[in-house]
């Protein structure tokens, strides 16, 4: 019973991050993990589209949810989760609760062109943000 049981809790999941921007749903990111509940990922690039937790690279497991970049992920929901700002993300998920969270580690930059800025259609003037969503100028 001893050994049965060893094996069974040495059996590493794969927990990794799926969707249509990974080769349409055909490729995988995995996260990485110690302890088997909190998995993570550093520096995942990520483009406005649907994605996806799953467990072994399989759709046997699958965890879905209708908000980013943070949420609770439901075990085998047909939701994906939408994200809505590009950019480089570190990826947290708890494999227990389905708690996921993904952090922004570096914003898309947005500027301003036109026929009165600079050189006209040429210089740009970039906009300044603290959270990727909203960006401002002053003056």
């Amino acid at each position: 019973m001893s050994l049965l049981l060893a094996s069974f809790v040495c059996r590493a999941q794969t927990i990794s991050l799926t969707g249509a921007q990974f080769n349409n749903w055909e490729d995988d990111v995995d996260l990485t993990s110690t302890t088997g509940i909190i998995y993570t990922a550093a520096n995942v690039s990520l483009i406005p589209g649907e994605i996806k937790f799953r467990e072994n690279h399989s759709w046997g497991n699958s965890w879905g949810a209708n908000s980013f970049p943070v949420g609770i992920g439901v075990l085998n929901v047909q939701a994906n989760i939408l994200v809505n700002v590009a950019g480089t993300y570190n990826v947290v998920f708890n494999k227990l609760t389905g708690v996921y969270a993904f952090v922004l580690t570096s914003f898309p930059r947005v500027s301003l062109v036109g026929n009165n800025i600079g050189t006209p259609w040429e210089t740009d003037v970039f906009l300044n943000t603290i959270d990727g969503i909203t960006y401002n100028l002053q003056n």
